[in-house]
C-alpha cells in the first residue's frame, strides 16, 4: 500500500543527516532505561498519571535532544518548542497497539525514526480501511489533525515487513516521540509515582 493521504499526516523522509542520527542514537544510549510492558522507554521533561489523567512534571529534556526539539519548531511542526520526550526502544520483531495518544500530550504528536524501518498501521474503529506508512531511519512522522484524533495508529509485531514489492527486515528501532503539553494538562505533583506505560 502507498504512503498514507490520511488528513493530518505530515511524512519527511531524510530530515536527519547520518551523522545526526548516530549522534541521537548513541546519546541515548547513554541514558538508562526503563522497562515498560512489552519494550525500553526513557521518558523526559513530564510524565503521564493514568488514574488522574493529568501530566506531571518531572525535569528538562535532555541536552542531546534539546537541539532537535528546537529544529521540530523552527520547521513548523509544532506550535511551540517541544516540552515532552519519550523515546522507545524495539527490539526485532516487536511492535505497538493499536492507540491514540492520550489528550493530555497535546494537538500534534512527532516521531523521529532510528535505526529500522518498519511500518506503521492507521485504523478507524468505525470504518473497514486502513492505511499505512513506511517509516524509514532518519524520518520525521508528525500527526495533527485527523490523524491524531480519529484515527489510531500501531506497528505490527513481526520480523519484516514488505513495501513496493520488497522486503525490509526489521533491526532494532528506537523513536523520539515529542510532544507539547499544554498548560491545562498540568496538575498532578512533582514527584508522583513513575508509571511508565504510555501510549
Amino acid at each position: 500500500m502507498k504512503q498514507s493521504l490520511i488528513s493530518g499526516i505530515e511524512y519527511v523522509p531524510g530530515y536527519l543527516d547520518l551523522q545526526t542520527h548516530d549522534r541521537l542514537l548513541s546519546a541515548v544510549d547513554q541514558r538508562p532505561w526503563q522497562i515498560s510492558v512489552d519494550h525500553r522507554v526513557q521518558v523526559y521533561g513530564y510524565h503521564y498519571d493514568h488514574k488522574k489523567r493529568a501530566a506531571y512534571r518531572i525535569g528538562e529534556l535532555p541536552a542531546w535532544a534539546t537541539p532537535l526539539a528546537r529544529r521540530l519548531r523552527q520547521d513548523g511542526f509544532v506550535p511551540s518548542i517541544p516540552n515532552q520526550l519519550v523515546a522507545n526502544d524495539y527490539q526485532p520483531g516487536a511492535g505497538i497497539f493499536d492507540h491514540i495518544d492520550q489528550a493530555v500530550f497535546g494537538n500534534v504528536v512527532v516521531s523521529v525514526s532510528l535505526g529500522s524501518t518498519c511500518v506503521m498501521r492507521f485504523t478507524q474503529s468505525d470504518a473497514d480501511g486502513s492505511c499505512e506508512v513506511l517509516l524509514e531511519p532518519r524520518s520525521v512522522l508528525v500527526l495533527s489533525g485527523e490523524a491524531r484524533w480519529r484515527w489510531k495508529h500501531s506497528i505490527p509485531s513481526r520480523v519484516s515487513d514488505r513495501w513496493d514489492g520488497q522486503e525490509y527486515v526489521r533491526s532494532r528501532r528506537v523513536s523520539l516521540t515529542f510532544r507539547v503539553i499544554p498548560d491545562e494538562a498540568y496538575g498532578v505533583p512533582s514527584g508522583a509515582g513513575i508509571d511508565v506505560t504510555l501510549n
